[in-house]
């Protein structure tokens, strides 16, 4: 056992330690005849060692984005241009080769060269080119052997803010699926108002709140001034004012340990020409050490903590179990077996319980699909009826300039579009936060009835006092919770959320309503046949038919936009309804197999028990003493093996 957990190495060993403890459990969860609970502690094993630490890069174009993760990586893997690139979310995970695949929405991963990566990340100035080029993939995944993805860091580098609503909002739903995030700031035009704005909505409001701000061209700034030393006073303070508030989490100014100013370009060279002293000067590396003392403690903390606190649960299921099983082998085996008899109606109740769970959650989907179709019917009218009024409203530029006002009315349109759409998404969100407050009210009295009634059949095969129903059943929260760990803990692309100890069923809740209204939202947009596009180009395409007759006053060019983008608009609930109930759909039935899972995984574990207890007392009638020793030793295994999981614990400190 080594010393407390402060990078990468330190965390690739307590993992370690932790995934042998779960097995270690699983193993004597078989010798207790609990094969289920054994079988979910090595799914859980499994996933805590492919887990990785997920870093997202944010930035508004040129701000050397692409450099910066070029510099982090040691390699000119990314398109680095004057136009604006990463126009998909970029995957870049381990890999002993370079590999470059674009994920379709449908079909088989494309595997394309570094050049055809460049053409499909680079932006055009023509929006409908970018469009055909990108409808077709949702995203791309690159595999490259960079040290710093070796220690299990995933690199996810995203769309240019503010260049688009969709990738803007693909960026959003995937910030709550990272660790932490890299904001990446110019010194030369320091924390524009338009980047606050996104941090403070598309960051900080939706639950991130681990940033690290990367103030790149640092080199830039100092090299052109007449005082480099108070040029670099004066940006520090700029940062503390307009930043330091950002990086205060629950009470803690983490302001040094967040902001770093670092010359992306410079680095990389450093890097490809393995010069050290030149690296050092970037100050890169000061920002690298930070992020890896954050990712392999704090969240590497949290990676192992709910692991952990599902195998403390495993440990004392498996004590009740191993007390289960030395009370039925000293029990008489004919009394034993009418016991055992007598119990079996009960786990027909069960599952009368689980499905009227499944049941429940069923109902709880359709009022959702119900209030997201209406609301969104709803929303679009209204939005009809103010098509008229946003677009008289619309600043065109007076010169004639047909390229020019096209643009002009096609942002226009889109940004009214979007602004209304977020806000429903927004309020969509807090409703379906609402309803699944309630679907936990409505399962847990079920869901608690389960578990009581599971504790019970064990007392009364053992030959203990069973309890009156009501004395045994606890929390319906925490039962719950524990049904989830059972489960596996993951509600589709979801699991990243449901990590830490006990109490977290309901920020998690908040946190997954707030995921499916944003993927609601994404759907509504639309991947690969953006509504918005359509009506921000028809729109556009009948203002060049006005602008060319120049005889045509310019209420009457926004009197027929808003009457074309209306016409495109009314479209939309029957293009979109479709898949956003589907995602509605999809996020329920993880939902929903995860407690079904769980159910499952309790009761068999007691039906396991039993059935194990009973044909081993059948087999061992008259030699019961070597099972009550083999017993014994697995009591002394779980001892030493709750010492070794307190260590594991105590390798994050007191956090």
């Amino acid at each position: 056992m080594t010393g407390q957990v402060e990078g990468y190495r330190d965390f690739a060993e307590a993992r370690g330690e932790v995934v042998a403890e779960l097995r270690e459990l699983a193993t004597l969860n078989r010798g207790l005849g609990m094969e289920d609970g054994a079988s979910q502690l090595e799914e859980l094993a499994d996933r805590v060692q492919a887990g990785v630490f997920r870093v997202l890069v944010l930035g508004e174009f040129k701000r050397g984005k692409s450099t910066l993760i070029n510099a982090l990586l040691g390699a000119n893997l990314l398109p680095a241009n004057v136009t604006p690139t990463t126009a998909l979310l970029t995957l870049i995970k381990y890999g002993p080769e370079v590999k470059i695949d674009l994920i379709p929405f449908r079909g088989e991963p494309q595997e394309v060269s570094a050049e055809e990566l460049a053409n499909t990340l680079s932006l055009s100035t023509d929006e409908e080119e970018n469009h055909r080029r990108q409808a077709t993939y949702k995203m791309v995944e690159v595999r490259y052997p960079a040290p710093l993805c070796q220690n299990n860091v995933e690199i996810v580098d995203s769309p240019g803010l503010n260049e688009s609503a969709m990738r803007t909002e693909i960026t959003s739903g995937y910030i709550r699926q990272s660790d932490a995030a890299i904001f990446v700031l110019s010194a030369t035009n320091f924390a524009s108002l338009t980047e606050l704005e996104y941090l403070n909505t598309h960051i900080l409001g939706k639950g991130l709140t681990h940033i690290f701000f990367a103030i790149n061209q640092y080199d830039r700034v100092l090299d052109d001034a007449d005082d480099p030393a108070r040029e670099a006073r004066d940006l520090t303070a700029l940062a503390e004012q307009r930043l330091g508030p950002l990086t205060r989490v629950q009470g803690r100014d983490l302001g040094h340990e967040r902001i770093y100013f670092v010359s992306a370009k410079p680095a990389l060279r450093a890097r490809l020409a393995g010069d050290q002293p030149a690296l050092e000067h970037s100050r890169l590396p000061e920002l690298e050490e930070s992020l890896e003392r954050f990712l392999a403690r704090e969240r590497g903390r949290v990676a192992l903590e709910r692991p952990l606190a599902q195998a403390a649960q495993a440990v004392d299921d498996a004590r009740e179990a191993l007390a289960f099983r030395r009370a039925t082998m000293e029990t008489d085996l004919a009394t034993l077996e009418n016991r055992v008899k007598e119990v079996q109606p009960k786990f027909d109740e069960l599952q009368e319980h689980r499905r009227r769970i499944l049941r429940t959650i069923e109902a709880a989907e359709q009022l959702v699909q119900k209030s997201v179709e209406l609301s969104f019917r709803q929303r679009v009218a209204t939005m009809e009826d103010g098509m008229l009024e946003a677009a008289m409203a619309l600043k065109v530029s007076p010169q004639w300039n047909p390229q020019r006002i096209r643009k002009e009315m096609a942002e226009g349109i889109n940004s009214y579009i979007e602004r209304e759409l977020q806000e429903w998404s927004e309020q969509t969100g807090k409703e379906i936060e609402e309803r699944l407050n309630q679907l936990t009210g409505d399962i847990g009295e079920d869901a608690a009835t389960i578990d009581a009634t599971l504790k019970r059949i064990r007392i009364q095969v053992a030959g203990g006092v069973v309890p009156e129903p009501g004395e045994v059943e606890g929390d319906p929260k925490r039962v719950l919770e524990t049904i989830l760990a059972y489960g596996g803990g993951m509600l589709g692309d979801f699991g990243v959320i449901l990590k830490g100890g006990s109490g977290w069923l309901q920020s998690a809740l908040r946190v997954i309503a707030l995921q499916i209204a944003a993927t609601v939202l994404l759907a509504a947009i639309g991947w690969a046949t953006s509504p918005l596009f359509v009506i921000g180009t028809v729109a556009s395409a009948v203002t060049l038919g006005i602008i060319n007759r120049r005889n045509t006053m310019e209420r009457n060019m926004k009197e027929k936009m808003a009457e074309t983008a209306r016409a495109e608009l009314h479209k939309l609930p029957a293009k979109s309804l479709p898949n956003m109930l589907q995602e509605v759909h999809k996020a329920f039935d993880a939902f929903s197999s995860s407690i079904a899972r769980g159910i499952d995984v309790m009761i068999a574990n007691v039906r396991d028990s039993i059935d194990a207890a009973l044909a081993d007392r059948r087999t061992l009638e008259g030699e019961q003493a070597p099972e009550l020793e083999r017993l014994s030793g697995i009591e002394q295994g779980l001892g030493a093996l709750e010492d070794r999981m307190a260590a594991s614990r105590g390798r994050f400190g007191d956090q």
